[in-house]
């Protein structure tokens, strides 16, 4: 029997922002230096245009406001530990990233120190193109970015240092994408951030091209389907209130009780609770 019609007779239409996602793919994944990441966020519009009924893109260059890519405390957590179970071979590795400005202001210079205080990489990373997605009426959003990252020898002299980033990264590998969950201690500040990253470039480049080239439009376009979902299972995931308590080390637990009692109040916090990452936040910038 026929599916791939509906009743009357029409093809069935692929979500229209899933082609544009392809197309944007295609666009730009043209370089072995380009890069395709989906950040999770929030956006803060001095516009009535977010107050919206579904999903809506918008330009950002026509409407006041910024970006931030950022999740709350405990849907992070819970993030956590869900991709924990889903994807238990992920990887854990804690960086600093020293950012310096460029003479172009599309562009950075990252230098990334390991464990062991080697450098990693020196990267400069050029913003090429955005598409932006506000999803809801409180200003959750999803950012793709295309980006040309390439690998540098030193710092530029008229380079100037700006900002230190630590990293505790937690890296899932799903298909030909890779889930980053990263906890941020930047200018005595915690941030939480959730981004997603094609890794599998051959791949991925093979379809584009087929894409491009008119011989295979459904390729690219599972591609696509498969980030925009996995961006909206990030986006629309419902953090649980309360976490069972579960045995765990003396000392951790008596530490938690310190914290949580000295800014919140009471000395028996949840594992996961919200509060306790507000009072770990709040310990941490202190003089």
């Amino acid at each position: 029997m026929e599916i791939s019609r509906t009743a009357l007779g029409t093809p069935y239409r692929e979500d229209d922002r899933i082609v544009l996602l392809a197309q944007f793919i295609s666009e730009y994944y043209t370089s072995p230096n380009i890069e395709i990441e989906v950040k999770i966020g929030t956006f803060f519009l001095n516009s009535s245009t977010q107050q919206i009924s579904h999903i809506s893109e918008i330009n950002m260059q026509n409407i006041p406001g910024r970006f931030e890519s950022s999740l709350q405390p405990l849907m992070f957590f819970s993030l956590l530990e869900l991709l924990k179970i889903t994807c238990p071979n992920f990887i854990f590795f804690e960086t600093e990233d020293s950012l310096y400005t460029c003479s172009d202001r599309n562009s950075k210079i990252r230098q990334t120190i390991g464990q062991n205080n080697e450098i990693i990489a020196i990267i400069k990373k050029t913003r090429i193109a955005d598409k932006n997605f506000l999803i809801n009426s409180h200003g959750s959003g999803i950012r793709i970015s295309a980006n040309i990252e390439e690998g540098i020898d030193k710092i530029p002299e008229e380079s100037k240092f700006y900002v230190l980033r630590k990293k505790k990264r937690y890296s899932f590998r799903h298909l030909y994408l890779v889930i980053d969950l990263t906890e941020v201690s930047m200018n005595n500040k915690v941030f939480y951030e959730a981004e997603i990253e094609i890794v599998d470039f051959p791949f991925v480049k093979t379809h584009a091209n087929n894409f491009l080239l008119g011989l295979d439009k459904g390729g690219l376009i599972g591609i696509a389907r498969k980030i925009w979902q996995n961006s909206l299972a990030l986006s629309y995931h419902k953090p649980k209130a309360m976490v069972v308590r579960v045995s765990e080390n003396l000392e951790l637990m008596e530490d938690r009780e310190r914290v949580y009692k000295k800014f919140i109040g009471s000395d028996f916090p949840l594992i996961g609770d919200y509060l306790f990452c507000i009072a770990k936040e709040l310990e941490n910038v202190e003089p």
